[in-house]
């Protein structure tokens, strides 16, 4: 019929071609009977077809261009659905435009067919695969799935067979409980909307075409290993608004503008790829109870946590952390974690690493050193932990503190590690592990106003072309602590370049092998409580208000100038200085010494009262 038709009891559709209405297409009235189409041939169906029981597409549907909503259940009774049926069809159950559809809705309750596949009558809309992977829903206009207001609780949206808007149609999903998903969705431009919980099965792929993909609730990619989701987004946004679980499945999301993780990922030996050309908002957190890697484009991790256990965790391009402390531990295994472009520090971070190792590609800086105190703090236990860009050189830090077995700088130019926050508690910062300077390095912990910071070196110190690497040190009235040998690699091959503390309250080193070793002017004690080796024609120039050698001096090709402007400087019997250049000795209030003093035809020179503790040799090799 070419008018609308009205009809009371079941309608089958089956043999030849078969066109039902151009009008809508009603069953009213207190009617149990079932909608299903069966055609050899094509079934047109337009406008709005509904009936209070079932409606089955068993073969191919066209909508001859015009907008078509297939709604079961018209008398709400909570019985009838909407199914595509692939089952013992061999005409490639679907439902396709053939012209430009502006709208295609489906809508149900719950499926009632007896002869439906077992726990499926909980359905209020069903799309079969096609055993040939054509789509079963295919229009170029928007698709509506969505159940009936009078749906039971416990009806699925199971989709499948593929659902595709081959225009810039809106796709949008809903159901009383899950959408059950299993194939895949896309549109040329339009969006993806999932409005209820997600249950994904099978490897699925969603592309919008540029349109935004939104999940307004919880996602779970079901466990096994083979029920991995990919997401395009182009230009649009990808957001998850539920938690997301992965499980052991991999999840891959790419967008050219903001993927949004609201909810959070959980997961276990599953990978997140996150890949977004503006940013990637971390809201929740990201838990990987497995050795699943993590890699996030563009990052904004507001105070939440990534972890995992022992998989790999990577930031690309500019990281930043905000609102909170933050959290980014690959657990005790061998997962690395690397920030391979700039960080900007929104809240206290803490890395750690396991026995991996931990990478810092660019620069390290605070939001804002005047107002807030950002805290970084990095454990790689047996790994490396490795610096190719400044810290706080920018807006520094409030503390820095760093542990592994190997701690690198190698920056491509001399690198400032800044933790002078002004408004800052003081604190220490510690290198805690084997310290290698691949560049110049200023550590400057000297605050223009409030009270200084530590600065501790908790193993050796070397360089990684001898005599060629500096260190400067820049302390104000805090204390600076080497406990490891400095330069002491075999040989003098790892030999520091020039060692400068320009300003510090206490100085404790143990072995000093250096180009040059030079402390201006300080504010405590300097104790050498190892040899002190240099090879530079600076030698040893170190001035502060107390000075203790301990241990021998060697100023090979140098000078040896020790004062103590304030108090005494003392030599202990194994501190004896050896130069080839002149030895010049003061303390203000004496000095105390029972160390030889051998000059290659240079002067020595007390320049306060000595006290002899033990016997002592002046040699000038006159």
């Amino acid at each position: 019929s070419d008018g609308s038709q009205t009809t009371v009891g079941g309608v089958s559709l089956s043999g030849g071609s078969v066109k039902l209405g151009l009008g809508d297409v009603h069953l009213e009235g207190s009617l149990s009977g079932d909608i299903i189409v069966d055609s050899s041939g094509q079934t047109i169906l337009s406008g709005t077809v509904q009936t209070d029981g079932d409606i089955i597409i068993r073969s191919q549907v066209s909508t001859g261009g015009a907008p078509l909503t297939l709604k079961a259940d018209l008398n709400l009774d909570g019985q009838g659905g909407v199914w595509i049926d692939e089952s013992g069809s061999e005409n490639d159950a679907g439902i396709y435009s053939s012209g430009d559809l502006s709208y295609l809705s489906l809508m149900g309750s719950a499926i009632r067919s007896a002869i439906i596949a077992a726990g499926s009558e909980g359905a209020s809309v069903w799309i079969d695969a096609d055993d040939s992977n054509n789509a079963q829903v295919l229009t170029s206009g928007a698709i509506s799935l969505a159940p009936n207001t009078v749906a039971p609780n416990t009806a699925n949206m199971v989709i499948a067979g593929i659902v595709r808007s081959s225009g810039a149609g809106n796709i949008t999903i809903s159901a009383k409980q899950n959408i059950d998903l299993s194939a895949n969705v896309s549109s040329a431009g339009g969006t993806l909307q999932f409005k209820s919980p997600v249950v994904l099965s099978g490897s699925v792929s969603l592309n919008s075409g540029g349109g935004n993909i939104t999940f307004n609730d919880t996602l779970t990619l079901t466990a096994g290993g083979a029920n991995d989701l990919a997401i395009t987004a182009g230009t649009g946004n990808a957001t998850f608004t539920g938690l997301a679980t992965i499980n052991d499945n991999d999840l891959t999301v790419n967008s050219s503008a903001v993927a949004a993780i609201t909810g959070g990922i959980a997961g276990s030996t599953g990978s997140v790829d996150v890949t977004a050309a503006t940013r990637t908002d971390v809201d929740g957190a990201i838990a990987l109870s497995g050795a699943g890697n993590v890699t996030l484009d563009r990052a904004v991790v507001s105070g939440v946590n990534v972890t995992t256990a022992g998989g790999n965790v990577a930031f690309d391009f500019a990281a930043t952390t905000d609102r909170g402390a933050v959290q980014v531990s690959t657990g005790a295994g061998a997962g690395n974690v690397s920030f391979n472009d700039t960080l900007g520090l929104g809240g206290d971070l803490t890395v750690a690493a396991g026995t991996g190792n931990v990478t810092f590609s660019g620069t390290i800086n605070a939001d804002n050193s005047t107002t807030a105190d950002r805290t970084l703090t990095v454990t790689a236990g047996t790994g490396a932990v490795t610096f190719s860009g400044g810290v706080g050189a920018t807006q520094a830090l409030a503390d820095l503190d760093v542990t592994a077995a190997a701690i690198t700088f190698d920056a491509l130019t001399a690198q400032t590690v800044a933790v002078d926050d002004n408004d800052a508690a003081q604190q220490t910062v510690t290198f805690t592990g084997s310290v290698v300077l691949g560049q110049n390095v200023a550590v400057d912990v000297d605050k223009a106003s409030g009270t200084d910071n530590h600065v501790t070196f908790s193993g050796t110190l070397n360089g990684t072309t001898a005599g060629t690497e500096d260190l400067t040190i820049t302390a104000g009235t805090g204390d600076v602590t080497f406990t490891g040998a400095v330069g002491g690699a075999v040989n003098g091959r790892w030999r520091l370049g020039a060692l400068k503390i320009t300003s510090a309250d206490d100085v404790t080193a143990a072995a000093i092998t250096a180009l040059s070793l030079k402390q201006d002017d300080g504010t405590g004690t300097t104790s050498l409580n190892g040899a002190a080796n240099t090879s530079g024609a600076a030698g040893v120039n170190v001035v502060n208000e107390t000075i203790a050698v301990n241990a021998g001096i060697a100023a090979t090709g140098g000078t040896v100038t020790l004062t103590a402007d304030t108090a005494t400087l003392t030599l202990a019997a194994a501190g004896d200085i050896t130069a080839d250049g002149a030895v010049s000795l003061t303390g203000n209030t004496g000095i105390s010494t029972a160390g030889d003093v051998t000059t290659s035809g240079d002067n020595v020179t007390y320049n306060s009262g000595a006290t002899l503790t033990g016997d002592i040799t002046i040699d000038t090799g006159a």
